[in-house]
């Protein structure tokens, strides 16, 4: 019976339903859950495993991103064929059905429920190692060969007719076609990457998912036979056949707060003190070795890696503004050849930078998307935000349509003059409210909407950045090392997996962070303090950051609670940054 909950889930549905002696009182996604806790590693992963080689109505799992979502429809929960039939039958978990010798179908006795719909697609921008990991958790074999007859082995062998009778179950569903649908274009031109229609039953489910969650569902995949229940017209002849999109019926929905497979809940990571600081010794290393022997600019950069936005009520700022590290030598005249000479060997070692960390934080985060910030991107690339097609239906995502945890790296090291159009105007407002406000605009062609984010924003330049309002870093390379240099050649795969989990249970640890009421005290004299003397004058907003600063600072450690010691180290981090800002603008005249 556990082995028909994966491969034949539909007919142990419609048993449970359809039964009236014992079997009508079992909750089939209950059970399912049950069969999960032993079995769950059998279930094939969508994306992994080919479509063709799933059988049609086989138990899958999907862990993706929510692109875009629909308006409720009505489908036949309960029926009967007619009035002289004794079963209950229901159109739960499935677009079509197949009954033989109907010629005349009239359901009767017919109650309707809700369902909606969603489209899911791979989590934009993944790295490998993510993928890595759960592809070797899914211990699936395909019963299908592709070269022979597609038929999984459990499937009766009675003869199924050419042309059966379907009943369809959409009632006002949009038309999908196979067409992708992906915030960043390097995943749309991966082959093996492809969205799915997912169909919720769920009504609190229906309710809690969002535009940009992160899910985990096991479902129903249904695909084989879409095209044999579409008419002809839907079938374009260039393309075989243009059928909509695979959909998957959701039976388990699991909303996820990260995408880090090696992290299943916090205990899976250790609170040993000493362990956690052996590891934070080590990321720090790494990335002072990353920006050559620069340990300021490597400590804020680790600070940024664990940053994530507060969204419940707190007396603490709620996000790190985007970070921008640039050249310390912001010489920008043009008045002799050194002055451009100077400026040249700024970005060539910046763009090597750059480079270095493209090649490197994949290896380190569970997401990543870039964005390039020129004149020229910013008016002819892609949309940065998100447009509602209201002829079509659906969302046309921006590539800044990302989900929470994702690392966003913006290369501006090849920035140069120009006008900036209406497309990029719009483009440049919505990275700017990204980066500082973590808020992006949704077009609905009518009006607009604000959404709020939860990503990290990290911004190459020469000079300071052209989005303001951003934790300025000048970096100062304190060693002659090539920026070429692979800095983490000698990481075995258990230490990255030790900085991958501790990354991210540090951030959804963020929650829990308080501070005494003694510390808050003297941070409010610093405070007042500061704001009397000219020279110490600091904002609200610069305040604010430090705060951010303090909270991540004290997280690195493994801790919820800051101290004095710890305070008093980010105002030591904040002096020596404004003094290197001050620096800089005193070459700049």
């Amino acid at each position: 019976m556990e082995h028909d909950y994966l491969t034949r889930p539909l007919l142990v549905f419609d048993h449970i339903h359809g039964s009236t002696e014992g079997y009508d009182k079992l909750d089939f996604p209950a059970e399912l859950r049950k069969v999960l806790q032993s079995r769950s590693c059998k279930v094939p992963l969508f994306g992994n495993t080919s479509l063709e080689r799933i059988p049609d109505g086989h138990l899958v799992r999907l862990v993706g991103m929510v692109q875009d979502m629909f308006n409720t429809e009505l489908y036949m929960d309960e029926f009967r064929l007619s009035s002289n039939d004794s079963l209950v039958r229901s159109l739960r978990y499935r677009d079509f059905i197949c009954f033989e010798n109907s010629k005349d179908i009239c359901p009767v006795d017919v109650k309707f429920s809700e369902r909606q719909s969603f489209y899911v697609i791979p989590v934009p921008g993944e790295s490998p190692w993510v993928k890595e990991i759960r592809v070797k958790e899914d211990e699936y074999t395909s019963p299908i060969t592709v070269s022979g007859h597609k038929r999984h082995s459990n499937e009766p062998t009675d003869k199924i007719p050419k042309k059966p009778k379907y009943i369809a179950m959409e009632t006002n569903s949009v038309q999908f076609k196979f067409r992708k649908h992906f915030p960043l274009v390097e995943d749309e031109n991966n082959d093996q990457k492809i969205g799915a229609v997912l169909r919720v039953y769920n009504s609190t489910i229906q309710t809690q998912l969002k535009i940009n969650d992160i899910i985990e569902v096991y479902g129903i995949l249904e695909h084989a036979r879409l095209c044999d229940a579409l008419s002809e017209d839907s079938c374009e002849v260039e393309e075989k056949c243009n059928e909509p999109l695979p959909r998957v019926h959701a039976i388990v929905v699991h909303p996820l707060t990260h995408n880090n497979p090696l992290v299943r809940d916090e205990s899976s990571t250790s609170k040993n003190y000493n362990e956690i600081r052996s590891i934070r010794i080590k990321l720090l290393k790494i990335l002072t070795s990353l920006f050559s022997g620069d340990e300021i600019v490597a400590e804020y950069v680790l600070l940024h890696l664990v940053s994530t936005r507060l969204f419940t009520d707190s007396p603490y700022p709620n996000h790190l503004p985007a970070m921008n590290i640039h050249s310390s030598r912001s010489v920008v005249t043009k008045s002799s050849s050194s002055d451009i000479d100077s400026f040249s060997t700024d970005k060539h070692v910046l763009v090597k930078l750059y480079n270095r960390l493209h090649s490197f934080l994949p290896q380190l985060v569970t997401h990543l998307a870039t964005v390039e910030l020129t004149v020229k991107s910013l008016n002819d690339g892609p949309c940065l935000f998100p447009i509602r097609d209201m002829n079509k239906g659906h969302l046309n995502p921006g590539r800044l349509q990302l989900p929470q945890g994702t690392e966003i790296l913006v290369n501006e090291t090849e920035m140069d003059s120009g006008q900036l159009q209406q497309k990029g105007l719009l483009n440049f407002q919505a990275l700017n409210s990204v980066a500082i406000n973590q808020r992006l605009s949704y077009d609905f062609q009518f009006y607009t909407q604000d959404w709020d984010t939860n990503v990290r924003v990290l911004i190459l330049s020469v000079v300071p950045s052209l989005i303001k309002s951003v934790l300025s870093l000048p970096w100062e390379p304190q060693t002659s090392e090539d920026v070429d240099n692979n800095p983490n050649s000698n990481i075995s795969e258990s230490e990255w997996n030790d900085m991958r989990k501790y990354l991210t249970v540090l951030s959804i640890s963020n929650e829990n962070y308080s501070m005494d009421l003694e510390l808050q005290e003297r941070i409010n004299q610093d405070f007042v303090q500061w704001r009397r003397n000219k020279s110490t004058y600091i904002e609200a907003d610069e305040f604010a950051t430090m705060l951010c600063l303090l909270r991540f600072h004290c997280l690195t450690w493994g801790l919820l609670s800051p101290t004095l010691e710890h305070w008093l180290h980010i105002v030591e981090l904040e002096c020596k940054r404004k003094s290197r800002i001050t620096l800089c603008k005193s070459h700049n005249p």
